[in-house]
């Protein structure tokens, strides 16, 4: 089932239908997602962060969150004793967004439920 926009029904002259079951009034349609893609959604937001500093000069710790942070910045930025090259492509890549994951020990981190990605800090 996909999210669709509320609808109402079409108004038409007759209401017999409505008599005939004790419906008088505004009738409502309501829906909700199924448990699968509520897993899908909550899996979505939390592959990203949560917090948002905008005049900070320094990045905030980047192991606030369980499982990956999200992290996406742009601005005038050095990294001392650094090449200039690697810098610049480190800078557009984090001007896109990059998802830092902490190795939990397993051969892959990248396969851990993000459905768990909580705050830790």
């Amino acid at each position: 089932m996909q999210l669709e926009a509320p609808t109402i029904t079409e108004q038409t002259n007759s209401n017999s239908f409505q008599v005939a079951n004790n419906i008088f009034g505004i009738t409502l349609k309501c829906s909700k997602i199924n448990s699968n893609e509520m897993d899908k959604i909550r899996k979505y937001y939390n592959a990203f962060g949560f917090e948002w500093n905008r005049e900070n000069t320094t990045l905030n710790d980047v192991e606030s969150m369980s499982i990956c942070n999200y992290v996406k910045f742009k601005g005038s930025w050095t990294i001392p004793n650094a090449d200039v090259a690697l810098v610049e492509m480190m800078k557009a890549q984090f001007e896109n967004g990059v998802r830092l994951w902490h190795n939990n020990g397993s051969a892959n981190p990248m396969f851990q439920n993000l459905n768990q990605n909580v705050r830790v800090i």
